[in-house]
């Protein structure tokens, strides 16, 4: 394990490590706000949508479970719970101290649903087949009780009035009453008319009403009676996998979305097989599963909006904790999401070593709540106060060059207690090159901004850091975590050149951008710290001048640095080894040159810029930058022409021209006669194309009389040539 360091003195290979010039511009990398930290590696922290830490409260495991998957999970009254997990149709029992026991293996793989009745009894729903089967409280044997005609059991809930049943293929809405025997029929309360969609999810409301989420269509429908129903809210996602009716009249609901809305009615359905939408058998979820998702509101008076959305995960888990609490269990790394309203909520935790967040139920208090994982399949508990450390690792940092590492500064409340380690490699991802962690000594101590350096420099184009809360129980958040470091002052770079046949001006346009600029740039870090810094921006306007035998070079130059650029142009003839200097320490990244006296023949230039602060004797050749344009002809020969043959015959007259040039094709020709407008005359074989070209002209039926024509025609250099003819028709004798 090895990093760049000043002690080191040299590197493997003889090659001295560069010491860093006056020249070296030092910058930061900032972590501020949501987007920032949420790609941090978070570990009892809680993430505020307002960017800001905090420790979060105390997560403990209570149970691991086999099967890698909790497909459904409910608490009863005595603090156990029961869990369907896997792909093997199993159901466990699990105590308040954790110890987990198969209680239940379903003949059919899949368990999506389960409700506990007054009694106790544990109503289980098995798929495919769309059984329902009953564990009685303590009992050793659960019943088949009853049978529905449908192909999935995807939803079961139990109040005062019996259990309610969401089934799939196809969708629709049962009641068994809470009197009913084992063999009961269920009731019928409406269903939809394709045959193959589904109610995914149900709840009711304190007025008996229910709300059901659909797939394919991804719609809310709404049902108050007995096959009196309507649909509330059509999304444009394939699925809503959750809905809460709230006690004000209003809903919440949340949509999956895999990509392209499909509809399952267009495929063929089988009963031994599952329908294509996000709840599967398999236990192991692909990253093409994992989807995105959004959380609605719906208001009494009927109006949806979206209130919070995942870019990045799906919804997995929806729970009401209080009138101003919801929990949400994401996809994306087991992350939990607390949310108070649309403008107030917070990344509360990660659960470590998850992959998702499952199933959320409510403990006995607001405080206190309990979380169901997948891949691997557990149970947590969240709540209270906690003494664990909280940690932040960011995201690898990549500045594109070697760099020397100095500082990092955090921005923090209450003199929150920190530790701050930094590592510095060379790869993109860690590994054994990297060097290790190194803690940092903390510089300052200020209740708001702490200051930690480095004891030596380092270097390297990567960079992470790691802070750590040294009391779990210390209030404070953190806001802001800045990380200062020095490039090398690197050469510029050269990239563009361009000749131009004419001559340009150009006019500089320098901009203070604190002065003026576009009001949406500064809703980015670079477009706000420009304005904030009043970084000055030059730009150019070129104008072409109208003046013969000059010719003009362009070029785009940067350096990484912002140092200033001086620039030299050089020109030589192909065929030449010398170069000719036009012009040295050109500030402007354009110059314009006269080439009438010029040799006719191919020419290119040459521009080598440097950043003008180390202007030694004999520049380092690894900080001049050096480009070359292409090819470029300079002609300052016109075309050769003459007449080559002749024919008269009476009055019809036949003149043939020929016109050479050494250097450019012909690329324009025409004629008049005796000062009459000038008309085009093409060659013989129809295209301008070659640098020899013949032309016929054809005077037919004149008049006895002596005529002049001038035949004139111009290279692609611009070069022009004339020639002057005469021809006489006599009259007849």
């Amino acid at each position: 394990m090895f990093a760049r360091s000043l002690l080191l003195g040299c590197l493997a290979g003889g090659l001295a490590l560069p010491s860093f010039l006056q020249a070296s511009t030092t910058q930061a990398v900032v972590d501020e706000g949501y987007a920032a930290f949420y790609l941090s590696e978070l570990e009892n922290f809680a993430l505020s949508n307002f960017g800001t830490l905090e420790t979060a409260p105390a997560l403990t495991k209570v149970a691991e479970l086999p099967g890698g998957r909790v497909w459904d999970a409910v608490r009863a009254p005595d603090g156990s719970f029961y869990a369907a997990v896997g792909s093997e149709g199993q159901v466990f029992h699990i105590t308040p101290e954790g110890e987990a026991k198969e209680i239940f293996k379903a003949p059919q793989p899949l368990i999506r649903a389960l409700a506990l009745d007054d009694e106790g009894g544990l109503f289980i729903g098995v798929n495919p087949g769309g059984s329902i089967y009953r564990l009685p409280p303590g009992g050793e044997r659960a019943e088949l009780w009853t049978k529905t005609d449908a192909t999935y059991v995807w939803d079961l809930r139990w109040d005062e009035d019996g259990l309610w049943i969401a089934t799939g293929s196809p969708a629709a809405l049962l009641h068994l009453p809470a009197d009913a025997e084992v063999g009961a029929e269920p009731e019928s309360w409406g269903k939809l008319d394709n045959p193959n969609a589904s109610f995914t999810t149900l709840s009711r409301d304190e007025e008996g009403d229910f709300w059901l989420g659909s797939t394919p269509d991804g719609v809310v429908y709404y049902l108050h009676d007995p096959q009196a129903g309507y649909a509330l809210y059509a999304t444009d996602s394939a699925e809503v996998n959750h809905v809460l009716a709230l006690g004000d009249g209003g809903g919440l609901f949340t949509t999956y979305r895999s990509g392209k809305k499909s509809d399952s009615s267009s495929s063929g359905s089988d009963a031994n097989s599952l329908p294509p939408i996000v709840v599967t058998a398999d236990d192991s979820l692909g990253e093409s599963n994992a989807g995105t998702g959004d959380l609605y509101r719906i208001t009494p008076s009927g109006f949806a909006q979206p209130i919070w959305r995942s870019g990045r995960s799906g919804i997995n888990a929806l729970s009401q904790i209080d009138d101003s609490l919801v929990l949400l269990g994401l996809s994306d790394g087991a992350r939990l999401v607390a949310l108070q309203d649309g403008n107030n909520w917070s990344l509360l935790h990660q659960v470590p070593g998850a992959s998702e967040i499952s199933v959320i139920l409510p403990g006995n208090k607001a405080s206190e709540n309990f979380l169901f994982t997948s891949r691997p399949a557990g149970l947590w508990k969240i709540g209270g106060k906690s003494d664990a450390a909280a940690k932040l690792t960011s995201k690898v940092k990549d500045v594109r060059q070697i760099a020397q590492w100095s500082r990092v500064e955090v921005l923090r409340s209450q003199g929150l207690p920190l530790k701050v380690e930094v590592r510095i490699g060379d790869t993109a991802k860690p590994d054994s090159t990297w060097g290790a962690w190194l803690e940092l000594e903390q510089e300052s101590n200020d209740p708001t901004k702490a200051v930690y350096t480095l004891l030596e420099s380092h270097f390297g184009r990567f960079f992470q850091y790691r802070i750590e809360v040294t009391d779990g129980t210390a209030k404070g958040e953190i806001f802001r975590v800045r990380a200062f470091y020095t490039l090398e002052n690197v050469g510029p770079m050269l990239s563009g050149v361009e000749v131009l046949p004419f001559p340009i001006e150009l006019q500089e346009n320098v901009n203070r951008a604190n002065a003026n600029t576009d009001f949406d740039a500064l809703f980015t870090a670079r477009g706000l710290q420009t304005f904030v810094e009043g970084e000055t921006q030059t730009r150019y306007k070129v104008n072409r001048l109208e003046a013969a035998g000059w010719y003009s070079v362009i070029w785009k130059a940067y350096d990484p640095n912002g140092d200033p650029l001086l620039h030299n142009v050089s020109l030589r003839r192909t065929g030449e080894n010398e170069w000719q200097p036009l012009a040295q320490g050109l500030p402007d990244p354009y110059w314009s040159f006269p080439v009438k006296g010029l040799e006719s023949g191919y020419y290119q230039v040459k521009i080598e810029s440097r950043d003008g602060i180390n202007d030694d004797a004999e520049p380092d050749p690894y900080r001049l930058a050096q480009a070359r344009s292409r090819q470029f002809l300079i002609d300052n020969e016109p075309p050769q022409l003459k007449e080559v043959e002749r024919e008269q015959e009476g009055n019809n007259v036949v003149i043939v021209v020929q016109a050479i040039d050494d250097w450019s094709p012909i690329a324009d020709a025409f004629y008049n006669l005796d000062g009459s407008p000038y008309q085009p005359l093409m060659p013989e074989d129809g295209s301008f194309d070659s640098t020899k070209e013949r032309f016929t002209l054809r005077f037919y039926d004149y008049a006895p009389g002596v005529y002049h024509t001038r035949v004139e025609v111009r290279d692609e250099a611009g070069q022009m040539a004339v020639l002057p003819l005469r021809f006489e028709i006599e009259e007849e004798e």
